[in-house]
């Protein structure tokens, strides 16, 4: 049962408890016209937040989609970077080791064994220790561009959700008010029982 109907019950209800005159029900459909009238700017406020939290989480995915896509890119990149730095490590041992073997046996292909230093260790592993810290901070800077991008449409979808509720106490405390409250002009009756 709608809100305009139980009023539209209450008011009879008060004609026939208390003899209200027949020029005071048109009062009293017009107040129920005019709650039907909140109702429905309320159910309509309703489904054009719940349109636009859908058109908002259909952006949210677009929006993990094209930032799993940047992910995949910069692991990508990472993978190439460490590659390249292989090569470069192995080309410094190339050319400036003496100590590497080149070993050549029949019908195989020459293999190179390097034999690295204490020196050569050591760079190596401050160079993955820089590409850690690199790769901690630009995950650490997507995390955070990331909240900043999603926060504004968590509070919207906080919103979204929250507002029905807010919706649904209004309507019943206006119908909980005396009609002297929700009345829009005030009655004043002569004594022929007109207005």
């Amino acid at each position: 049962m709608s809100s305009a109907t139980r009023i539209e019950n209450r008011f009879a209800a008060q004609e026939r408890s208390f003899g209200v005159p027949e020029w005071n029900w048109r009062t009293c459909a017009s107040h129920a016209d005019w709650m039907h009238n909140v109702e429905f700017f309320g159910t309509m406020v309703v489904v054009a937040a719940a349109a636009a939290a859908l058109l908002l989480l259909l952006l949210l995915l677009l929006l993990l989609l094209l930032l799993l896509l940047l992910l995949l890119l910069l692991l990508l990149l990472l993978l190439l970077i460490l590659r390249l730095l292989q090569f470069w490590i192995q080309a410094i041992v190339l050319k400036g080791d003496a100590w590497n073997l080149v070993q050549v046996l029949p019908g195989s292909i020459p293999q190179v064994v390097l034999a690295r230093t204490e020196g050569q260790v050591f760079r190596e592993r401050v160079g993955f220790m820089v590409l850690c810290i690199i790769g901690a901070y630009c995950s650490m800077r997507i995390l955070v561009e990331l909240r900043s991008i999603l926060e504004p449409f968590l509070w919207a979808l906080f919103l979204v959700m929250a507002w029905k509720p807010v919706v649904d106490g209004i309507e019943t405390r206006l119908e909980q008010l005396p009609l002297s409250q929700i009345s829009p002009e005030p009655l004043h009756l002569d004594k022929s029982g007109g207005v």
